[in-house]
């Protein structure tokens, strides 16, 4: 399993929230249409998160791959326990950051 430093700018960062320590990764796209509903909803729901652009950033693809037993699926949100949540509502990134996910 990779490791990553959120704490560092992964791809493109978007501020939401507490930018200095994002709570979530966001795996998206340009092009996608959930991606970019999901980023509006967590904007708006003011959760923190980095976006990663695995278009711009296909490095990261590997990463992606692991969080969804082998498939590119986004948006996929890794949070912070390392679990991952696919095409998930905004409402259920924000219950799961604060259960402690």
């Amino acid at each position: 399993m990779g490791t990553y430093d959120i704490q560092q700018p992964i791809g493109r960062q978007r501020v939401a929230g507490d930018s200095v320590n994002p709570q979530a990764i966001v795996y998206s796209a340009t092009w996608c249409g959930h991606c970019t509903r999901l980023k509006s909803q967590l904007d708006r729901a003011q959760v923190s998160y980095v976006v990663v652009d695995v278009d711009e950033h296909p490095e990261h693809l590997d990463r992606l791959a692991e969080l969804n037993g082998g498939s590119w699926l986004i948006p996929t949100v890794e949070l912070p326990d390392g679990t991952a949540l696919v095409n998930p509502p905004a409402a259920a990134v924000a219950a799961a950051l604060a259960a402690g996910s």
